[in-house]
C-alpha cells in the first residue's frame, strides 16, 4: 500500500494529474526510451535532458509538479525516485487488473514483455539513483576539501599581509594630511583606497568559505522587502536603473535567517545591477507556488552571460566581468546562504539580454 503523502508527491489524487503515472498509459517503446536515457544521467549536457524530455511527454507524464521540478533543476536524483515511486504505486494499485489488457495498452503484446519493460526501467531508476547520490557526495567532498584549502590560505596570508596592508595605510594617510599638491593626493587616496581593498579581499575568502551562523525565525518576507526596498532603490538609483517589486496579494511567512535573506536579496540586486544599462529595469518578484514553497524571483533585462559563465558561476573566485571588477565571491557565498536556509536557487540567463536568479524557498506554516 502506498502511503497518501507519497500519492500525493507523484501527483495521482490529485484532478489534474489523475491517470498521468497510470502505467496503463504508458507506451511500452516510451518505456525503453526512458529507460536508456536514465542510464546516462547524471549529466549536465544539454542533449540527455532534451531527450529525456521527449520521453517523459511520450508518457504523459510532464504536467506532474515533482516532474516539471527535477526537470527544471536536472535533478537526477528527484526525476528516478518519482519514476520509480510511480512504478511501485502502480504495481499495487493495478495487481487487480488484466495483464493481457493492461499489456495491450502499453503497445506491447504479453504480461511477460510488460515484465521485463518495468524491470529495466526500475533497474535504471536505481543506477540513476545511485549515481546521482554518489555524484552528490563527491561533489560536497570536493567542495569541502577547497573551502579548507582557500580557508587556510586566507588565513596565513592575512597574517603575513594584513601587518604590511595596515603599516602601508597608516603612512599613506599621514603622508596625505600633508600632501599640499592634488596629485600628490590621489595618489596617496589611491593607496589607502588598494589596501582596503586588499584586506577586504582577505577577509571575505575566510568568511566565505566558513559554514554561515543561521538564527532562523518566523519572517513575513512581505513586510521585509517594504522594509529594505528604499536602500535596494537607492542602490540601483546609482546606475539610473529601476527597481521594482511585484508581491503576490497572500502574505508569506518563512523560517529563516533575517540577516541571511537580506544578504542573499542584495547580492543579486547588486549583480542584476552591474549587468544593467542606464534605463533598464530589474524586478523583484515574490509568488507562492503552492502550500509547500515559494518562489523569489530576480528578473532583469541587462547584459547576459554566455554558456560558460553560467557554467562557472556559482564557482568561489570566478567572475564573469573584465579584471578588477568583481571578486568572484557574491554568486558562492549567495548560494551557500541559500542552501543554508533549506531553500535552493538557479540560474537562467540569454546571452543576448536577460537573466532571472531564482530562489525557492518552503513556505513556514505557524
Amino acid at each position: 500500500m502506498v502511503p497518501p503523502e507519497t500519492q500525493t508527491r507523484i501527483g495521482v489524487n490529485t484532478p489534474s494529474a489523475k491517470g498521468n503515472s497510470d502505467l496503463g498509459h504508458w507506451n511500452g517503446e516510451a518505456i525503453w526510451k526512458l529507460s536508456a536515457i536514465l542510464g546516462s544521467l547524471p549529466s549536465s549536457k544539454a542533449e540527455p535532458w532534451s531527450l529525456l524530455e521527449e520521453a517523459i511527454q511520450d508518457l504523459g507524464i510532464a504536467s506532474s509538479p515533482a516532474v516539471v521540478k527535477a526537470l527544471g533543476e536536472h535533478d537526477t536524483l528527484g526525476l528516478a525516485q518519482f519514476v520509480l515511486e510511480a512504478i511501485e504505486f502502480n504495481s499495487a494499485a493495478n495487481s487487480d487488473r488484466n495483464d493481457g489488457d493492461r499489456s495491450t495498452r502499453l503497445g506491447i503484446h504479453s504480461s511477460q514483455e510488460h515484465g521485463a519493460c518495468l524491470a529495466f526501467l526500475r533497474s535504471a531508476c536505481l543506477v540513476a539513483i545511485e549515481r546521482a547520490t554518489q555524484d552528490k557526495r563527491d561533489t560536497e567532498s570536493r567542495q569541502s576539501i577547497l573551502r579548507r584549502s582557500i580557508y587556510n590560505l586566507a588565513y596565513g596570508l592575512s597574517h603575513e599581509i594584513n601587518n604590511p596592508l595596515a603599516n602601508i595605510s597608516a603612512r599613506a594617510q599621514l603622508l596625505l594630511a600633508k600632501a599640499k599638491s592634488d596629485d600628490d593626493r590621489k595618489s596617496l587616496a589611491t593607496m589607502i583606497d588598494q589596501a582596503r581593498r586588499a584586506h577586504e579581499m582577505l577577509a571575505e575568502a575566510m568568511l566565505v568559505v566558513q559554514t554561515p551562523t543561521m538564527s532562523p525565525g518566523s519572517l513575513d518576507i512581505h513586510s521585509l522587502c517594504d522594509e529594505w526596498k528604499r536602500t535596494w532603490v537607492q542602490l540601483v538609483a546609482s546606475k539610473e536603473v529601476e527597481l521594482r517589486m511585484t508581491l503576490c496579494a497572500t502574505r508569506v511567512t518563512l523560517f529563516a535567517d533575517r540577516d541571511g535573506l537580506r544578504e542573499m536579496l542584495s547580492i543579486g540586486i547588486q549583480n542584476a545591477m552591474e549587468a544593467s544599462r542606464p534605463g533598464d529595469c530589474i524586478e523583484l518578484l515574490v509568488e507562492v507556488l503552492d502550500e509547500e514553497e515559494c518562489r523569489i524571483a530576480i528578473l532583469d533585462n541587462g547584459k547576459g552571460m554566455s554558456y560558460n559563465v553560467q557554467e562557472n558561476a556559482w564557482d568561489l573566485y570566478f567572475s564573469g566581468r573584465e579584471a578588477g571588477r568583481g571578486l568572484g565571491i557574491g554568486l558562492s557565498k549567495l548560494k551557500r546562504l541559500v542552501e543554508s536556509n533549506s531553500g535552493r536557487v538557479w540560474l537562467e540567463s540569454c546571452e543576448q539580454g536577460g537573466t532571472s536568479l531564482e530562489f525557492r524557498f518552503p513556505i513556514w506554516k505557524c
